[in-house]
């Protein structure tokens, strides 16, 4: 009777042993994300911003341009983005300032339009003085100014970052200080 107790007990641990391993290999179905949910397209991070943080970045960024240029400028935002400079005329220089408001773009890029002008006492076109701005300074392949339309360009898109990454403007309210970017992060 042992004998019989033992094979059956030796079966019985057999076929746990089996259950277990037939449980293990079969393999569990599972539920895929919908694909159509998830487009093939870029993806983006938002990211939020002020114009204390801005006004920084863009006072680091002059900063580590090379002093070769001709004129020193400045850029501050405040309710509109304001450019101050000093030009050279003859044997003195003219304080010059300008505003811009800044008109975001539908391909994230930012389009600056002239505003106002001061420039000492004199009253020169302000087409004249972006273009000896253009003429005077190094400027970005990313940044254009059209002297004709008294505006400035600002290709954000055209920045090159790492991995193929792109920045486009989400909002820019001055005012407000609503500033908003979208890093882009390509698909390929």
């Amino acid at each position: 009777m042992w004998k019989i107790l033992f094979f059956l007990l030796i079966g019985i641990n057999v076929a746990f042993v089996l259950v277990v391993l037939l449980l293990v290999g079969i393999p569990k179905e599972v539920k895929l994300p919908d694909e159509g949910k998830w487009s093939q397209e870029d993806s983006s991070i938002l990211i939020q911003s002020k114009k204390e943080s801005i006004n920084q970045l863009i006072q680091n960024y002059i900063a580590s341009q090379p002093k070769n240029k001709t004129i020193e400028s400045q850029v501050v935002l405040d309710d509109y983005i304001e450019f101050y400079s000093k030009i050279p005329v003859f044997d003195m220089e003219l304080q010059l300032a300008m505003t811009f408001t800044p008109v975001p773009l539908k391909n994230g890029d930012l389009l600056l339009k002239q505003r106002s002008m001061e420039l000492g006492k004199m009253q020169l076109p302000v087409s004249y003085v972006l273009n000896f701005i253009k003429k005077e300074n190094e400027l970005p392949e990313w940044i254009t100014i059209d002297p004709k339309k008294k505006q400035i360009y600002v290709a954000l898109t055209d920045l090159e970052f790492d991995q193929g990454l792109m920045l486009k403007v989400n909002k820019f309210n001055l005012k407000e200080d609503d500033i908003s970017f979208r890093l882009v992060v390509p698909s390929k």
